[in-house]
């Protein structure tokens, strides 16, 4: 397998990956990336921003046992 440095960071990522989850109306979605070795956190914070941009959670539904 061709290995090789990936290109850097799109910093506009996180806000398209959340504007096409709300465009295809998503309720679940996987974020997934090639690694990211080159970053000092290995892509942690680009992985944080992504998910803060989907916005805030629903609380989840009342349970019953």
């Amino acid at each position: 397998m061709k290995t090789g440095l990936p290109g850097p960071l799109d910093e506009a990522e996180p806000t398209h990956v959340a504007q096409a989850v709300a465009t295809l109306g998503l309720t679940h979605v996987v974020v997934t990336s090639v690694d990211r070795d080159d970053l000092p956190d290995g892509g942690a914070a680009h992985f944080a921003a992504t998910i803060a941009r989907f916005g805030p959670r629903p609380p989840p539904p009342p349970s019953r046992c």
